[in-house]
């Protein structure tokens, strides 16, 4: 992403990208999972669009969105639990493309 890109996705992605991973997951409640990770899944898809398709930052943005949604008709969906493989889960490395700060 160009500069003002990024400044324009850090205002969009604030709250994820201050924090840990761990301090995100934590804070959030039993209840509030659902929505924290449709809102979530909503950035991944503009971010995809933003991004040119050949860049190692689309592949890893497609990547998580295949793992963990599904997207049909247009609606973006969360996979149940037991879809998701923990191969998935395993901690990835950002391109400096995805860095904000």
């Amino acid at each position: 992403l160009e500069e003002g890109e990024r400044e324009a996705w850090a205002e969009k992605a604030q709250g994820y990208i201050e924090k840990r991973p761990h301090e995100i997951v934590f804070g959030i409640s039993k209840g509030e999972v659902e929505a924290h990770f449709q809102r979530l899944g909503s950035l991944l898809v503009a971010l995809r669009e933003a991004l040119v398709s050949e860049s190692e930052a689309y592949a890893l943005v497609m990547r998580v969105l295949r793992e963990q949604y599904q997207e049909e008709d247009g609606e973006l969906r969360l996979r149940p639990a037991e879809e998701i493989s923990a191969d998935g889960m395993v901690q990835i490395v950002l391109p400096s493309a995805l860095q904000f700060q």
